[in-house]
């Protein structure tokens, strides 16, 4: 009844009250731009009221539900005036509004794809094509067939849409990609967690990101197998010392009020966001890097070359070829 009157409701089910449909498309807007957009909306629209002559009460409905109602102040009403009345509500009718869009957009990208298996066929990876299927420029540059995962198609299809992979990495490779943590982006502990049934489609589990922790630790605790690098170990360690990236154990930030100090975000040559990780140790462990990595090359074909930059990528680099991560088809 709300939703067929321009109105989204705060709660499933009992909500307190509803916000216009309209408004919420603008928070949506509001919010690729502004890192708190749901204080600065809520204040502004308690201010906007309130100099207006008009307040926010809690009117009582029944004996088991209350009501936020907007009234004049010039009406009597015996309804406690509610303090901070919009920023609660707006988010939460906000993040279900966002959760009800997340669905809606998934049931448009199945269609698509469906679409797109009836008028594409299935491009198998050959890992020795015949040489008469490639053309002699594809022959010299050793180029094989291959196709991307959907996800990443849909995210970026000029990185991800061809079906030619194996250029060299001297010659510049197949994909770029950069990797990098920020610690401006927090969870406040007491916000909670969102809805089990929700799967964001851009973050990594974290029991993945703990899983690449461990297999880490695991081998640091083995000998270090020989490598050979262009960069020396010794200018590697001094660069490790300097970076303060590299030092895992050193606290960004402060995590008595935050179980998530931070976001790492992995994108493509084109600044679009392909996967990030939640950051929930005081520093930026390498298992945050490593884990986007490798969750990123299990959905490209074998023979693709990528090139990953990293503002320590020497550091990451001899890290991965310690603990038996395959670099053979990596540029850092």
């Amino acid at each position: 009844m709300l939703v067929s009157h321009g109105l989204f409701p705060t709660a499933p089910t009992q909500p307190r009250m509803a916000v216009s449909i309209d408004l919420l498309l603008f928070f949506r807007s509001l919010f690729k731009r502004s890192c708190d957009a749901v204080h600065a909306l809520a204040a502004a629209l308690s201010t906007y009221y309130t100099r207006r002559g008009f307040r926010v009460a809690d009117h009582k409905v029944s004996a088991t539900s209350r009501l936020f109602i907007l009234i004049p102040d010039c009406l009597m009403c015996k309804g406690r005036t509610v303090k901070e009345p919009f920023r609660r509500g707006l988010s939460q009718a906000a993040r279900w509004y966002n959760i009800l869009q997340v669905e809606v957009e998934k049931r448009v990208d199945s269609i698509i794809q469906q679409g797109r298996l009836l008028v594409k066929p299935t491009i198998e990876p050959l890992a020795n094509p015949p040489s008469s299927s490639l053309s002699p420029t594809m022959q010299q540059d050793g180029l094989s067939r291959g196709s991307c995962a959907e996800i990443l198609i849909q995210r970026c299809p000029a990185c991800f849409g061809g079906t030619l992979f194996g250029r060299p990495l001297d010659k510049g490779g197949d994909i770029h990609v950069a990797t990098d943590g920020n610690f401006h982006h927090r969870h406040r502990r007491s916000a909670g967690d969102c809805p089990p049934f929700y799967e964001p489609t851009y973050f990594i589990p974290k029991a993945q990101v703990d899983a690449i922790g461990q297999h880490i630790a695991r081998a640091h605790q083995r000998p270090s197998k020989p490598s050979q690098s262009v960069v020396p170990d010794e200018a590697i360690d001094q660069c490790e010392a300097s970076y303060e990236a590299a030092d895992g154990q050193k606290q960004k930030t402060a995590m008595d009020n935050f179980d998530d100090t931070g976001v790492m975000a992995l994108i493509c040559r084109h600044d679009i966001p392909l996967f990030f990780a939640n950051i929930d140790t005081p520093g930026e462990q390498q298992k945050y890097s490593v884990a986007l990595i490798s969750h990123f090359i299990s959905l490209l074909p074998y023979q693709a070359n990528v090139v990953v930059l990293y503002d320590v990528g020497c550091v990451l680099a001899r890290s991965l070829s310690r603990v038996s991560f395959s670099t053979q088809h990596f540029l850092f």
